[in-house]
């Protein structure tokens, strides 16, 4: 742990103020974000842009446009800092669908110490927090120990193009803070996703005389109760300190086109959440092996495995790395605790780590919140998320 020496703390906490971050994420709210290219999409995030580049502009903090898609931009601030080595705050703009929501989405609603709407929590809460992050640190003269950048990212809830866009235009900072929702712990670790499909193939036959046919269905319901059967054990025998084991989950199934002819295709699409270390390749021998089993006791099995149609890769941040401590630093001096951790869910932050960078996730509220039918975050946690974010900026110095 890096030692806290009194000429170190600075006097940012109780500096933000919680009515001020009610109303700016309030605004944020109130601005329909979603993501265009998911079901139920919506008008996607150049609102949301435009309201923080006005936010900017009034701070006098220079900042630019980053085309992604047209009309769907990232924008990148920054506050120079005694250093180029750089340190990047990162959330995205884009929110996930608002059908099915038991609330108002975009009329935000203030109840019993939790403000409401699409977005408060994933990710518009961290969002509102950076900002003000970076206004304490403009308008108290406080420069960053390095360069400070701010990065409100689009595409997060899709493809993940916003920050992989920024990546590969060549911001060079030497560590990143993603805002998401960890109730401000610490999380240097986070699991990888692959989604991809299996498919069974079958021979289509009339109903009457199913034996003539071969049900592609039923031959999918035994390799799907065998994985559910097999890959907890072999999962177990894999445990990461931080992130515990990897996991699958079948979220959908397709076969059969009319009640009355057999089924000759079943097709099933898996969501793997995937340990530092593994990769398609393992992934897809695990599933093969546990199809070859089958296939020793009935050898016209035809099951395969298809390419990944998304991989997101996890994410383990060695413990001792500065921006870990640095930040754990930061919330013992504000909030008085802290917690480094891992996490199960993806974001940005992976797409960092990818490409060398040092990468953390951290932000106000609840994973469990994120996406949900009454989506909402505790307005008490705003204004100390957004001194722990400023407190780090001070803090970090990666030399």
């Amino acid at each position: 742990m890096i030692a806290i020496s009194p000429a170190d703390v600075h006097s940012l906490k109780g500096a933000a103020d919680k009515s001020e971050l009610v109303s700016l994420l309030s605004d944020l709210i109130a601005i329909e974000s979603v993501n265009p290219l998911i079901p139920h999409g919506g008008s996607g995030e150049a609102e949301v842009i435009r309201y923080i580049a006005g936010y900017f502009e009034r701070l006098k903090v220079p900042f630019r446009l980053e085309e992604v898609f047209p009309g769907r931009n990232n924008l990148i601030a920054l506050l120079e800092g005694e250093t180029r080595h750089g340190i990047c705050f990162e959330s995205h703009t884009d929110t996930v669908s608002a059908e099915n929501m038991t609330i108002e989405p975009f009329n935000p609603l203030l109840r019993d110490g939790r403000l409401y709407g699409r977005g408060a929590c994933d990710d518009k809460g961290s969002l509102a927090c950076m900002m003000v992050a970076v206004k304490l640190l403009k308008q108290n003269n406080l420069r960053p120990a390095t360069d400070m950048y701010f990065v409100a990212a689009i595409d997060e809830e899709d493809n993940y193009r916003g920050v992989a866009t920024l990546l590969e235009n060549g911001l060079k900072v030497s560590a990143a803070v993603a805002g998401e929702p960890t109730g401000m712990n610490v999380g240097c670790a986070c699991k990888g996703t692959l989604r991809f499909d299996m498919v069974a193939k079958g021979k289509a036959g009339h109903s009457s005389r199913p034996h003539e046919g071969r049900n592609a269905i039923v031959d999918m319901a035994n390799v799907v109760a065998a994985l559910q059967r097999e890959l907890p054990r072999r999962f177990e025998a894999n445990r990461h300190p931080l992130l515990g084991t990897a996991t699958f989950s079948v979220g959908r199934i397709q076969g059969g086109t009319l009640v009355n002819i057999i089924p000759d295709e079943c097709r099933i699409q898996i969501d793997r959440r995937t340990l530092p270390g593994d990769d398609f390749e393992i992934v897809r021998e695990e599933m093969l092996a546990v199809v070859r089993t089958l296939q020793a006791n009935d050898p016209a099995l035809n099951v395969t495995v298809e390419p990944a149609w998304v991989t997101d890769y996890p994410m383990d941040t060695p413990t001792d790395a500065t921006v870990v401590q640095t930040a754990a630093v930061a919330c013992e001096t504000i909030l008085g605790h802290s917690n480094v951790y891992g996490v199960a869910f993806g974001c940005d932050a992976s797409k960092f780590a990818r490409i060398g960078v040092d990468a953390i996730v951290m932000g106000p509220g609840d994973i469990q919140k994120a996406h949900s039918a009454d989506e909402f975050i505790p307005v008490d946690e705003l204004a100390p998320a957004s001194e722990v974010y400023a407190e780090l900026a001070l803090r970090y110095k990666p030399y």
